[in-house]
């Protein structure tokens, strides 16, 4: 388990659920493991000795990792298997993006929300200001709203015309 503060979201690989607390974390964890026969003991979620079956194995609801029926590969391959439903999204920009919305360019950078501009310069201020914490609800929004609309790449020469554009016009 990790906390967030440890990381940088949107720039890691293979991070998988988001839960305010240790012990919504490891809930999930052993619902996954009850639903695919994984081991506790393996997992870290039961003590159990060396060589001895954990609980689960008892009552036939674990494959045997604990005892050496099923190899750490194996067990190690149906877990990532079973948590595949709980991966995080990877930011999948190479920078920083806008969302246009009329006059606005909403500025998003590895799943954080740092502003709202209307010009080339305003732009320049949110990223000056530095990325904020990652936020979970912030992302939950974007996951679901990034497959929905067009965004602006801020590396490009397009955002700096489109800005550009709407001030001549104005």
């Amino acid at each position: 388990m990790t906390w967030a503060n440890d990381l940088d979201f949107g720039a890691q690989e293979n991070l998988y659920g988001l839960y305010s607390n240790q012990r919504d974390a490891q809930k999930a964890l052993r619902n996954l493991a009850e639903q695919h026969q994984l081991c506790l003991g393996v997992l870290g979620l039961e003590k159990i000795g060396r060589g001895k079956p954990c609980f689960a194995h008892q009552l036939k609801c674990c494959r045997g990792a604990c005892v050496g029926k099923e190899s750490g590969l194996e067990h190690a391959t149906r877990l990532l298997t079973a948590m595949s439903k709980l991966k995080l999204a990877s930011w999948p920009y190479p920078g920083a993006i806008g969302i246009r919305e009329e006059d606005d360019l909403h500025v998003i950078d590895l799943w954080c929300y740092l502003g709202t501009a209307r010009s080339d310069d305003e732009v320049h201020v949110l990223f000056e200001q530095g990325r904020p914490a990652f936020d979970r609800d912030t992302y939950m929004t974007l996951v679901k709203a990034l497959k929905k609309t067009q965004v602006v790449h801020l590396g490009s020469k397009l955002l700096h015309e489109t800005i550009r554009r709407r001030h001549s016009d104005a």
